[in-house]
């Protein structure tokens, strides 16, 4: 998943895709992102991808997701 800000609505979006080469986030700027596919939790989390998301929520930088947003100028 992405989570982008669009200049053409001047709107946050989560973008999801299906496979790595499909999904493109074209004019968008990311925020964040968070990779879901198995190769990305399996070997810590086994098959507990709620686990996976969860340690990855209470990990991020919050405070450097704000700073990025606020750089693109709302």
């Amino acid at each position: 998943m992405v989570t982008a800000w669009d200049p053409s609505d001047g709107k946050i979006h989560n973008y999801l895709a299906d496979a790595h080469n499909h999904g493109g986030v074209w004019g968008s700027v990311p925020l964040w992102t968070i990779d879901c596919y198995e190769h990305a939790y399996f070997i810590d989390y086994g098959s507990d991808r709620k686990a996976y998301i969860q340690a990855v929520l209470n990990n991020v930088n919050w405070d450097a997701v704000n700073a990025r947003y606020e750089t693109i100028g709302r």
